[in-house]
């Protein structure tokens, strides 16, 4: 069952509601080969910046993703619930809603769970779909990684693999 929690910006009018529904230590996502999905899990621990990896997504993925990045930027939807994504496998229960906004706000933590809003203006989605556009292509270099988080609180960090 779900509980239901809100955030609240540094703003007084921005207020973000969601329903909580995955707990510590699930996993959620398609039932494919985790080797073959893209990776979402929270960093914290001995950092100054706690760190949202989305890792070792296939080109195709990433297309997606960029995909639903790009419908923000565009206003078509006013959120994407990415570990819901049915290539996203979310690792020890994170979670991460993408949301348009009127301004850039950042990260929001709800409480001390791993769950995350992300809300940035359509602006802002169209740069993070655009710093996501290199991983759509191949590439001889196996190891690379992009910052896509323009705003406050946590990191938002692409990656081919489980580093940054």
């Amino acid at each position: 069952m779900g509980r239901h929690s809100t955030w609240r910006s540094h703003h007084s009018s921005t207020r973000f509601e969601a329903v909580v529904s995955c707990g510590q230590g699930e996993r959620q996502g398609s039932s494919r080969d985790q080797r073959d999905t893209l990776k979402l899990e929270l960093f914290q621990d001995g950092l100054e910046r706690a760190v949202i990896l989305l890792y070792a997504g296939s080109t195709v993925e990433v297309d997606t993703l960029r995909s639903e990045v790009r419908s923000l930027a565009d206003s078509k939807v006013d959120q994407v619930v990415i570990h819901q994504l049915p290539f996203i496998v979310s690792i020890e229960g994170c979670s991460l809603t993408a949301v348009a906004s009127d301004h850039d706000v950042g990260l929001l933590q709800a409480q001390d769970l791993p769950v995350f809003t992300w809300a940035l203006q359509p602006s802002s989605w169209d740069n993070v779909e655009g710093r996501l556009e290199p991983f759509s292509e191949p590439s001889m270099m196996q190891e690379r990684f992009q910052y896509l988080n323009p705003a406050g609180g946590p990191q938002v960090i692409y990656s081919t693999g489980r580093y940054w």
